[in-house]
């Protein structure tokens, strides 16, 4: 059984600063800049100063060393997403999060990224190790340089590519990789509140949403049910059994690449059906992303989709991951002639 089982959206637990799970979405800057009037203006050794009149990136270049050791890393710039990818793969493994994959990163630079410039910095140790790889991009250049993490916007969970000890440490100096990598300021989302709360700099937070999880270690599905109420094992045994006498309800896990393409279409079908313009979860650059990955996953044994059929038909769909002992619901759809069978909803 994995170690968790996140609900909707997927996100790993957190801890930290609120008594809720949450996680939050943080603009970290360089000391000189200032903590308010971004917008307007921003001071360089106490002087306020026009954005247009901010530094250039040569000017910035020869005030910056190569490497930053404010922090308890040195942070050197990597060349492009190939050169770091046999540490990235560890690291990522070490992290536990799908979203920090170097799959996911590269699929989403190929589709995300275009027109904008890389500032991938590796966090090393004292002994030139790699402790975490910090994928930042530059995705803006006026008025300021700001940085943001590959993967926003489609991921549920980012920060730095860490194993579990080191990633708050790493989470907490993106203001000092920032600097090192020639930015003026670092927008980081999908942090946790853990990994937030360490290392000496201390964000603006933007915003603050919970993220869901449902622990499952070492419990089997009906251990799980155990532990609810008397109604809810009621419920969701009686509706299963219901579907499978009056409708011959089966599940079906995607197995071969043959069939992903025939279930990722279902999926994309299943969920315009439900939500329609409602959601842009899969507009058509996100829909190719997706697709993209899903093939990647599916090769490394890390994608779950999938479908349910009744009647023969395809009803409901469920699009996830299994990583680091987890399994992560991602996106879903469902027919609604069904919805007062519940089917595919919670």
């Amino acid at each position: 059984m994995s170690r968790r089982r996140p609900l909707a959206p997927a996100r790993r637990p957190v801890d930290g600063w609120a008594t809720a799970q949450a996680a939050d979405h943080g603009a970290y800057r360089r000391d000189e800049r200032p903590e308010e009037n971004v917008a307007g203006t921003v001071k360089v050794g106490g002087q306020e100063t026009p954005l247009a009149q901010s530094d250039s990136v040569d000017s910035r270049a020869e005030r910056n060393p190569p490497f930053s050791t404010s922090s308890s890393f040195a942070f050197e710039p990597l060349d492009d997403l190939e050169t770091c990818r046999s540490e990235w793969v560890g690291l990522a493994e070490r992290s536990g999060n799908i979203f920090s994959t170097w799959e996911w990163a590269d699929s989403w630079w190929r589709y995300f990224g275009r027109g904008r410039s890389l500032r991938l910095l590796a966090a090393r140790r004292p002994d030139r190790s790699t402790a975490a790889i910090v994928p930042l991009y530059e995705a803006s250049r006026r008025p300021l340089r700001v940085g943001r993490l590959l993967g926003h916007g489609v991921a549920d969970l980012l920060g730095p590519v860490a194993g579990p000890d080191e990633r708050s440490a790493a989470t907490g100096a993106l203001a000092s990789a920032g600097e090192t990598a020639l930015l003026d300021l670092v927008v980081a989302e999908r942090l946790t509140t853990r990994d937030v709360s360490g290392g000496s700099m201390r964000p603006c937070v933007v915003r603050r949403e919970s993220s869901p999880a449902l622990p499952t270690e070492g419990m089997s599905w009906d251990e799980f049910l155990a532990t609810r109420s008397s109604n809810f094992r009621q419920q969701v045994r009686r509706r299963e059994r219901r579907m499978k006498r009056e409708f011959g309800l089966t599940l079906s896990l995607t197995e071969t690449e043959a069939s992903l393409e025939r279930d990722f279409a279902t999926l994309l079908d299943l969920h315009a059906a439900r939500w329609g313009r409602a959601s842009s979860a899969f507009s058509p650059t996100r829909r190719a992303f997706h697709r993209e990955f899903a093939f990647r996953a599916f090769r490394q044994g890390w994608l779950r989709l999938w479908t349910a059929y009744a009647n023969d038909r395809p009803v409901a769909s469920w699009y996830g991951f299994r990583f680091g002992g987890a399994e992560w619901y991602y996106q879903g759809g469902r027919d609604p002639a069904w919805e007062h069978e519940a089917v595919g909803s919670s």
